[in-house]
């Protein structure tokens, strides 16, 4: 038989090849890891809050005290929280948390233990978007939503709610104390 010098040739060139296309293939296959390192801070609150730390009534009557919660009483308080230095487009949520009335559950029970006043209850209101007074539910979740990141040169956004003494239920208040602990729930959305 005869063979072709040159095919003897090609094959060994073939044959040296075949390896090197294998190996070629294969590392070409395998994946080389990279390091990415990832960092970050977590910060307690995007904003500071400013608001009160406590808010007097002081001495009024039966006539100031509000029959239900459909708007503020005449005793109403002003309650300022302000919102700083929040990062942009920060949106929040207010909401209050306490003991609730005896008789209305929508309403925060008068808990003075020094001669308190019987069927008084605490109540908050807010302004709604159309700018008229809505009250904010106790212990219901209900919150005042609104863009924390505030309007003025500063970046401060104040919020502006009342609170009031109403009734608990629809009889008279007798005199005494009022007093509540109420939490004001600030939720960073």
């Amino acid at each position: 038989m005869f063979i072709n010098k040159n095919y003897r040739k090609y094959c060994a060139i073939a044959a040296c090849l075949v390896p090197v296309l294998i190996a070629g293939t294969a590392s070409a296959t395998t994946n080389t890891p990279h390091e990415l390192k990832i960092t970050g801070e977590v910060i307690g609150n995007p904003c500071e809050v400013t608001l009160p730390a406590a808010v007097s009534y002081g001495n009024f009557n039966n006539a100031q005290i509000g029959r239900d919660t459909t708007q503020p009483p005449s005793n109403m308080q002003p309650i300022e929280i302000y919102f700083r230095k929040c990062t942009e487009k920060q949106k929040a949520t207010i909401s209050f948390v306490g003991t609730a009335g005896a008789y209305n559950q929508h309403v925060f029970a008068n808990t003075a233990t020094d001669n308190p006043a019987t069927n008084a209850a605490i109540g908050f209101w807010g302004y709604d978007q159309e700018g008229n007074w809505d009250y904010i539910d106790a212990n219901t979740g209900e919150t005042i939503s609104f863009d924390a990141s505030g309007s003025g040169t500063d970046g401060t956004r104040r919020i502006m709610l009342v609170t009031g003494v109403v009734r608990d239920d629809p009889g008279m208040v007798s005199p005494g104390n009022v007093s509540a602990d109420v939490s004001v729930k600030i939720n960073y959305l």
